[in-house]
């Protein structure tokens, strides 16, 4: 497997995704936080974390494929503790954070399912003219 991880297109398929994750997602978490509409709804809101998590996997996804790039073109193959924690946080942190938020989805919508009078008197939604 390292030697598929340390290609050169896989390591361009990474600044792709890269390329494509910060822009998609910086535009979902700016269309939901300016929106108030969309900040009332706890649905939204979980999915606002899910995008922040898939934000930090393409961001990670960016610096892997920089880091192997480089690494490749220079010749290292040793890495010390320090870069390995540098590079990885992200991706930890992304996953994580991304199966967290799946499983409270889950559950919201289990909620919203088994009990759907007590899920709507929970969202409180107001009327369209009063939401700016």
């Amino acid at each position: 497997m390292g030697d598929v991880d340390s290609h050169l297109s896989f390591s361009i398929l990474r600044l792709i995704v890269f390329g494509i994750a910060i822009p998609g997602n910086l535009l979902i978490m700016g269309i939901i936080f300016r929106s108030r509409r969309l900040r009332k709804s706890s649905s939204n809101l979980l999915l606002a974390q899910l995008v922040f998590g898939d934000l930090f996997l393409g961001l990670a996804a960016g610096t892997r494929g920089t880091s192997n790039i480089i690494f490749t073109h220079l010749g290292i193959s040793s890495y010390n503790k320090g870069l390995c924690l540098v590079l990885g946080t992200p991706t930890n942190l992304g996953i994580h954070l991304s199966q967290t938020t799946i499983v409270a989805v889950a559950v919201d919508r289990f909620l919203c399912v088994k009990f759907p009078l007590l899920y709507r008197k929970s969202e409180r939604v107001e009327s369209p003219s009063s939401v700016s």
